[in-house]
């Protein structure tokens, strides 16, 4: 598979396991978390394993845009800023 493909189908993969754990009423950051897991061990990509290692592991709750985030929804707004700029550039 080429690198590109590989990296646009994990992002993909993001966005899909944050909306069907909204829907269904599951833990958001917890599925992240898994899909991101997931990725880590199947990508060839660097910048997505890097991204996949932050996301698959446990934040400490830190202060982003003078507001005090918890790791996990440090993990939703990282997936959701994908998800905007996958779709400002016309990829979703």
């Amino acid at each position: 598979m080429h690198p590109a493909t590989q990296k646009y189908n994990h992002s993909i993969n993001l966005c899909i396991a944050r909306h069907i754990a909204r829907v269904y009423g599951e833990n958001e950051a917890r599925a992240i978390t898994r899909a991101a897991r997931v990725i880590r061990s199947e990508t060839k990509d660097t910048a997505m394993y890097e991204l996949a290692g932050y996301l698959g592991r446990d934040l400490a709750p830190q202060a982003v845009n003078g507001n005090r985030m918890t790791g996990d929804e440090q993990k939703v707004m990282c997936v959701s800023n994908l998800e905007r700029d996958m779709r400002a550039e016309g990829l979703l």
